[in-house]
């Protein structure tokens, strides 16, 4: 059951991004296609860990790393912003590229040297400076 909720909200995630929020007919419609690949890719994927960790366990070679659920997630979540950078490297526009550079080239300087305070997101600020209408 919590497989078929990530898988759908996955979708929706990937859906609402794809067809935007007024093409909620789509975007219904895309769920639908794709819900139940997405849930058996999951728990093929999920099932791989689970037996390898079991596995581990057994043999008593239990690896340091990625054994909190944390660590699977940050790891999940760094795999695929190196798949959408790719393909943004690939297919995006040569105006979206130096958006994207002047964003990193800004949230490199918010964030180095210091901690961020609570609450405060330096890549969020670098995306609001870089988006801002400028003063003509």
């Amino acid at each position: 059951m919590l497989v078929a909720a990530a898988a759908r909200h996955k979708t929706w995630r990937w859906a609402r991004h794809v067809h935007g929020v007024q093409g909620s007919a789509a975007v219904a419609r895309a769920i639908a296609e794709n819900e139940q690949p997405e849930a058996q890719h999951l728990e093929r994927e999920m099932t791989k860990v689970w037996r390898a960790s079991r596995r581990r366990r057994r043999s008593g070679k239990v690896r340091a790393e990625r054994d909190t659920a944390t660590a699977r997630i940050r790891a999940a979540v760094m795999e695929e912003l190196r798949y959408r950078f790719e393909a943004f490297m690939v297919g995006g526009r040569p105006e979206e590229h130096r958006v994207l550079r002047d964003v990193l080239t800004d949230w490199d300087t918010f964030s180095s040297g210091r901690e961020a305070s609570e609450g405060e997101l330096p890549l969020a600020d670098a995306f609001h400076l870089a988006l801002e209408p400028k003063p003509m």
